[in-house]
């Protein structure tokens, strides 16, 4: 399992033009299929992405791993990945 965290937000306002409006939408769909959380977690987590905070997902499925930071890319965060999946 790998950890993916989001280290920081693009203030500049550039996002991949196009994918914006849609990578919002997806975020859910790669988190369920990226990491076993409830849902309720799953929409604590959304919410923070949403929100630009801080945030570390552990537990994401290793073939998943691009997947995820793909997407949260397009959302404007700066992400580093662990395939370890030790945050420390």
């Amino acid at each position: 399992m790998a950890t993916v965290s989001i280290t920081g937000w693009r203030n500049d306002g550039t996002t991949w033009s196009g994918w914006v409006g849609h990578a919002r939408s997806e975020l859910t769909r790669r988190l369920r299929s990226s990491v076993n959380l409830s849902p309720a977690a799953r929409r604590d987590l959304e919410r923070q992405v949403r929100a630009r905070e801080l945030a570390v997902i552990r537990d994401v499925d290793m073939t998943q791993v691009e997947s995820l930071r793909h997407i949260l890319e397009a959302l404007g965060a700066n992400v580093a990945v662990d395939l370890a999946g030790d945050a420390s």
